[in-house]
């Protein structure tokens, strides 16, 4: 597929992002009333497990919607969030983080966070993935060089939350360090 492909693709509108252009702004999403909340440091806030999406699969990967909000939640697995185009800004933490296209996010699992409006030039890809797909020999095959392997590596040990870092990326190809900012669980 060629870039100009790619952009057609992702830039199309999905059947979520034409209801949410029908809705105001500020306005959550229906699909928010079927997903569960769980008590987290004295607060009620989402958890999202994906389990209709991790049917028979330990990785999965999701553009989001735009025109709407993502409220505060967590995950029970672990998230990659990639800028493919526009900005993105998320609390996480309580800490604003404003990410611009070719920015990637790693989260651990248990990390609070939401993500402001996506407006219409904001394209953003998620790849989740289950713990259990980090095996120890899935490990090994990575080394420890790197901040992604040592991210990797260390968000499999379950005694070692380790911080997540955003990093700079060139149509999910080139890796060049952009910044790095730590959210632990």
């Amino acid at each position: 597929m060629r870039i100009q492909e790619l952009n057609d693709y992702l830039f199309q509108y999905t059947k979520s992002e034409e209801r949410h252009m029908l809705t105001e702004k500020n306005v959550l999403s229906k699909r928010y009333r079927l997903i569960p909340k769980t008590a987290f440091k004295g607060r009620e806030i989402y958890q999202f497990t994906f389990n209709s999406l991790f049917e028979n699969k330990y990785v999965c990967v999701n553009k989001e919607s735009r025109f709407t909000y993502i409220p505060e939640h967590i995950h029970t697995v672990i998230e990659f969030l990639y800028v493919y185009a526009g900005s993105c800004t998320q609390i996480i933490n309580g800490q604003k983080v404003v990410m611009e296209q070719g920015d990637i996010c790693m989260l651990d699992t248990d990390v609070p966070h939401s993500i402001e409006y996506i407006g219409q030039e904001d394209i953003l890809i998620t790849i989740e993935m289950r713990r259990e797909y980090l095996t120890q020999g899935f490990m090994l095959r990575l080394g420890n060089h790197g901040i992604i392997n040592r991210f990797l590596i260390n968000t499999s040990n379950f005694a070692h939350r380790f911080c997540l870092c955003t990093l700079k990326i060139q149509y999910l190809a080139v890796i060049q360090l952009s910044k790095v900012c730590c959210y632990a669980a």
